[in-house]
């Protein structure tokens, strides 16, 4: 299954150590709403992009390939 990981950075930036699956990608890294949040493709499915809402939801456009 493809999904994405939303992972929620916390602390001094060069002291952060996030695992991830092996062959995670990531996808990108932005402020959600407060919080500084990165996201990672989990599998084989082709990333187009990312759209945040004003509401805090962001939603990820994927293509199968």
């Amino acid at each position: 299954m493809k999904t994405i990981y939303k992972y929620t950075v916390t602390g001094l930036p060069l002291q952060n150590k996030i695992e991830m699956p092996m062959g995670a990608t990531i996808l990108s890294v932005n402020m959600q709403g407060a919080d500084f949040c990165m996201w990672a493709l989990v599998d084989y499915m082709s990333y187009v992009g990312t759209c945040f809402a004003e509401d805090g939801y962001a939603w990820h456009i994927m293509e199968v390939v």
